[in-house]
């Protein structure tokens, strides 16, 4: 009958000592070639591209990130360990969206080869916002983007009546608390999205006024107030019949010059006034 020794306790021991030491000498080598890989011209920045920009420059841009243009990428970027090993441009993305207000968020990559490509999101201006006798020019989230003391001469519509209390770049004027914008973002969007509503009104609209709760007034071109009511109580078909039946009275021979045309009862028949 076969016997067996059981190995002793320092053998198994000593086994187990060089098992860890030649873990640690695999995993040191890993890491002297990943350090070797990493810091190798291969990986040196050779371009920065800029994509999504319209406001602004991509000149602007590159500037503003503060990006280095050149040497290897994982030695020459800022930020913490994490940031280094996954790229992931931290402080490059703040920079931007601390700089300019215009910028909403920012994304970053780097690709073999050498280049860094910055996608930037830029906010879209939205509307003049009156506030005393300047003019805050806002985005659809109503964060404040210039300010002027008179309004441009462009076709940037303006919104009257709105209480605020914000007067510089980068306040937000609270669209998120005004239920009249909610209603004239949904107006515009359906005059974007079906052409069965007419283009002699939506291409005229100047402005609208949301000092009156559930009566919403929409300006024209020529000066024509058209009293739209609330149009939360109505449906996206509703709508769509309804300003057909505005552009009829509107170009009717009734109706000249300018004037408050009330259709805020679409039930009744529309009501105009003419500017005495």
């Amino acid at each position: 009958m076969a016997t067996h020794k059981r190995k002793s306790a320092p053998d198994a021991k000593k086994k187990k000592i060089s098992l860890i030491i030649k873990i640690a000498i695999i995993v040191g080598m890993i890491i002297v070639a990943s350090v070797i890989v990493l810091t190798s011209p291969i990986f040196n920045i050779s371009s920065v591209v800029v994509e999504g920009n319209k406001i602004l420059s991509s000149e602007q841009i590159v500037t503003a990130a503060a990006l280095p243009q050149e040497g290897n990428v994982f030695l020459g970027v800022s930020g913490s360990f994490f940031d280094k090993v996954f790229l992931t441009f931290s402080a490059y993305k703040n920079n931007l969206t601390e700089k300019y207000v215009e910028i909403k968020s920012v994304d970053m990559s780097y690709s073999l080869g050498g280049k860094v490509t910055i996608v930037v999101h830029e906010r879209t201006p939205f509307a003049y916002i009156p506030s005393g006798k300047r003019f805050l020019l806002v985005d659809t989230e109503g964060v404040v983007l210039k300010v002027y003391l008179k309004k441009p001469n462009d076709k940037m519509m303006i919104i009257f009546g709105m209480k605020i209390s914000a007067n510089k770049i980068g306040d937000n004027v609270g669209f998120d608390i005004n239920p009249e914008i909610k209603k004239i973002k949904r107006l515009l969007s359906l005059f974007k999205n079906n052409p069965e509503i007419p283009k002699s009104i939506t291409g005229n609209i100047i402005a609208f006024n949301v000092e009156r709760p559930l009566n919403l007034e929409m300006l024209l071109l020529g000066g024509k107030r058209v009293l739209l009511g609330d149009i939360d109580q109505l449906g996206d078909p509703d709508v769509y019949s309804h300003f057909k039946r505005i552009k009829v009275v509107l170009e009717s021979n009734a109706v000249k010059g300018k004037g408050v045309l009330d259709y805020s009862t679409p039930d009744l028949e529309p009501f105009w006034s003419p500017k005495k």
